[in-house]
């Protein structure tokens, strides 16, 4: 695949990923629980998977921008998203994982069951996993490296697997994978659509030749 349309290919996927994530948005903000889930009765996106999906789709774009030699901009604001994907998604998993209150739920975490269709509210372990090493591979990426692309191809890989096995669950009704098991939060579909879109167009960038 040539560079150009590699680029456009992951542009795109960029802004669907920001598409998405401002309609989910947009719905917990004016209640409109259509806009946060793609079928009548299905796991919703969370609140603060979307906003992590605003803030990872720029990061996808900064990235790209930096893989083909243009890192003047992504340098400068590159470190401020992926900062801000680790410490929120931090904080977000100090509360899921080990019970530690930081308030930050209070502040992202809206409405009550049934809105949120399954689970806490909180995004699912795989969620908070998926944008931490996200988060990582944004600050890697700004250095010149041998092993960028290798990184950047690897966390690709990794995100987009488990963005396409919860799409599988969905489709063959295989509800593990998907997490919907005990107690745990389980990841809805548009997520699940949203992490194999953003772990694919990680691979691409994995290949592109840095342009001079």
């Amino acid at each position: 695949m040539d560079n150009e349309r590699a680029i456009k290919i992951v542009t795109g996927i960029s802004i669907a990923i920001f598409a998405e994530a401002c309609l989910v948005s947009l719905g917990w903000i004016f209640g409109i629980i259509e806009l946060t889930r793609l079928t009548p009765g299905d796991i919703n996106m969370k609140l603060p998977t979307a906003v992590m999906f605003l803030l990872s789709a720029a990061g996808l774009f900064l990235i790209l921008r930096c893989a083909t030699g243009n890192c003047e901009i992504s340098s400068v604001i590159l470190p401020g998203v992926s900062l801000s994907i680790i410490i929120i998604m931090g904080l977000i998993a100090l509360d899921e994982i080990l019970g530690v209150q930081t308030g930050l739920e209070n502040i992202l975490v809206l409405g009550e069951y049934p809105i949120y269709g399954w689970g806490s509210g909180l995004p699912s372990i795989i969620t908070l996993i998926n944008f931490l090493l996200f988060g990582v591979i944004c600050i890697f990426s700004l250095f010149e490296s041998a092993k960028r692309k290798q990184l950047i191809g690897f966390a690709g890989w990794f995100i987009a697997a488990t963005g396409f096995l919860a799409t599988m669950g969905y489709i063959f009704s295989l509800p593990t994978l998907y997490l919907r098991v005990d107690s745990l939060t389980p990841i809805a579909l548009n997520t699940a659509i949203s992490f194999f879109a953003l772990g694919f167009a990680m691979i691409i960038i994995s290949k592109l030749n840095k342009q001079a």
